[in-house]
């Protein structure tokens, strides 16, 4: 699923992808796909943390 989340945000010339999740989510997950950590935001309920996280889906270079 995020493979084609992805393949649609290039087709319709977006050059980032950003996401947010929590400490009890999905972060290794979107690790492991290629994305970077932004910031994190502690103080979420029950002792969690708010992670967002980034990927470059096309070269800063690229001309549409």
């Amino acid at each position: 699923m995020i493979e084609s989340a992805e393949a649609f945000a290039v087709a319709n010339d977006c050059e980032k992808a950003l996401v947010e999740t929590t400490s009890w989510q999905a972060r290794p997950f979107y690790e492991r796909n290629g994305y970077e950590l932004l910031a994190t935001l502690e103080g979420r309920r029950r002792g969690h943390a708010s992670h967002y996280l980034a990927k470059t889906l096309l070269p800063t270079d690229a001309t549409p």
